[in-house]
């Protein structure tokens, strides 16, 4: 089979300064190579292209050989580190690989990551034990909403029982009324961030069909592939630790030559011992990695005339040089930790410290906010409690329903405020439901007191019509009736200032127009329709008469009184 020695190598990457430093020795030997004649000078521009070919191709096979280590070593060492880090948050945590990652995606209008599910589910798990060992805590939190604490006592021996539990909280708040300011006080109280699952939560009907849609959910990594990583992971450990003896010491030889190399390359080209040693040690170098199979960059002719020449100056023939070197020597710059510092790597590194700090401030807050909501109803509690047991201690029957009243009213105060905060009401609002409030109040304290007392104001009928009438709700015909019931209050006892015959005469009319339409729908087509009719408009006739003459007869009177 033919052998191709000819490589094409194409490099992607930053090399300046590496080929920098190797263009500079290629000129220095040229310059050299000038300033000398005779043989020496034929085979040092020989040896020169040479060398020039020789530290072309090593930086081409350094590349190419830390591109695919690159390539190849990242992929692989990335995929284990991302399933190492949730076969540790699984064993810490107790949920599943798989669970961790259905719950992530059931979840991801949160914004939550794995960890944080396991840390919900740990710290339910860890106050659901201590409130079934020692009493108290969360089942005192529990109580205080309507729950029963017991109904979760069987997520206890579960590992995946805290996330179960959260879940089962949410919709036992839900089915039983709950507020909102309840349900997240108890998640809270739980798990820190917990209540932040209520708003994908409200999206099912009950636990079940919430865990019906969890899992639903794909998973990256399935359970058995979490656990072939962990042996992966665990044979990586062991083979980088058990291989590096043997790395070490079958790559020793190159990293001496190279060192040697490197040595000659960083001293300053004052003398010709310069040429020599430079020529010796690349010669050495290449040679090295020729024995290992690494790498070929001369022709046989051209590797015998290098070592013709080296032969040559070790039998001290070489003539003495003009010692004119120009150039420094040639150095690489390294990073200043030793190596490559990926910027990406370390910023992301630094998100990611600035937000687990956030995300700690958030907790903390979160928290401070919760235990100073649940303080403020406990304060509350403990006030209305304070305040009925100072009025079932009242002896007196009408003090302590005065105290009761004064305590409902007080309730009733912080009712309002309550409401008007969740409702968002402005501040204008609150006060007219507040004012509004202690005038209702006042006025059913003196009625009370009142009824107590047994007085009854004379004038309450009339001050309620009053409060009727303002109020706007009594049409025409209501109000014309008030104001004629006003006018026979005052003026009533006097004929000559009160003449209510027109509308006695207009309500007998009504009257028989009414018993007329009756007869129509009693008796029409019947022979006593006719007779029927007749009685009754001789009746209201008759009233009309009586009604038309009521007032000449009553101010009549009233003359004959007065004389």
């Amino acid at each position: 089979m033919a052998r191709n020695n000819d490589i094409r190598v194409d490099i992607d990457g930053d090399a300046s300064g590496l080929q920098r430093a190797l263009n500079q020795s290629q000129r220095s030997l040229d310059t050299f190579a000038r300033n000398t004649s005779g043989t020496l000078s034929s085979s040092a521009e020989s040896i020169a292209g040479a060398f020039g070919r020789m530290s072309t191709g090593i930086g081409g096979v350094i590349s190419v050989a830390g591109l695919a280590a690159t390539s190849v070593g990242a992929l692989v060492l990335k995929a284990n580190d991302m399933v190492r880090e949730l076969n540790q948050l699984s064993k810490q945590s107790g949920l599943s690989v798989e669970q961790l990652q259905r719950l992530q995606k059931a979840f991801r209008e949160t914004g939550f990551d794995a960890e944080k599910f396991g840390d919900i589910n740990q710290d339910t798990l860890d106050k659901l034990a201590d409130a079934y060992r020692n009493g108290g805590g969360i089942s005192d939190d529990i109580k205080s909403v309507g729950l029963d604490p017991k109904k979760y006592t069987k997520f206890l021996n579960d590992t995946q029982g805290g996330v179960k539990a959260v879940i089962q909280m949410f919709y036992d708040l839900r089915d039983a009324g709950a507020s909102v300011a309840d349900q997240k006080f108890l998640l809270e109280s739980v798990a820190s961030d917990a209540s932040k699952l209520t708003g994908v939560l409200n999206e099912s009907a009950n636990a079940n069909e919430a865990w019906l849609k969890i899992s639903k959910e794909s998973v990256d990594v399935t359970d058995e592939q979490a656990k072939q990583y962990a042996e992966f992971d665990k044979n990586l450990n062991t083979l980088t630790q058990t291989g590096k003896t043997y790395l070490f010491e079958a790559l020793n030889q190159i990293v001496v030559a190279t060192n040697n190399f490197v040595d000659v390359m960083s001293k300053k080209p004052d003398s010709t011992e310069f040429f020599d040693t430079y020529i010796t040690k690349a010669n050495a170098l290449h040679k090295l990695l020729n024995s290992f199979g690494i790498l070929n960059l001369v022709d046989p002719l051209t590797q015998s005339l290098i070592d013709g020449e080296e032969e040559r100056r070790k039998n001290n023939k070489a003539p003495v040089l003009n010692n004119t070197l120009p150039l420094g020597a040639a150095t690489v710059q390294l990073d200043e930790k030793g190596g490559y510092v990926d910027p990406a790597k370390e910023q992301a590194e630094r998100d990611k410290k600035l937000k687990e700090e956030q995300r700690k401030q958030e907790q903390a807050a979160a928290k401070a906010k919760t235990l100073q909501e649940k303080a403020a109803r406990d304060r509350l509690t403990a006030q209305s409690a304070l305040d009925k047991a100072i009025a079932d201690m009242t002896i007196d029957s009408n003090a302590r329903q005065l105290v009761e009243f004064d305590r409902q009213q007080k309730a009733l105060v912080d009712v309002i405020n309550k409401s008007a905060t969740t409702l968002g009401l402005s501040k204008t609002q609150l006060q007219k439901l507040l004012s509004d409030q202690l005038a209702s109040g006042a006025a059913k304290r003196l009625d009370m007191v009142n009824q107590m007392i047994g007085y009854q104001d004379p004038n309450k009928s009339l001050k309620d019509t009053n409060a009727l009438l303002a109020s706007g709700g009594l049409n025409s015909t209501q109000k014309d009736f008030l104001a004629d019931q006003q006018n026979q209050r005052i003026n009533g006892g006097n004929p000559f200032t009160y003449d209510n015959t027109d509308k006695l005469q207009k309500d007998n009319t009504d009257a028989m127009n009414a018993e007329l339409a009756q007869n129509d729908l009693l008796l029409k087509g019947h022979e006593d329709y006719e007779k029927r009719k007749a009685e009754i408009t001789a009746k209201y006739n008759a009233q009309a008469i009586d009604i038309s003459n009521q007032n000449a007869q009553a101010q009549l009177g009233k003359v004959r009184t007065s004389s």
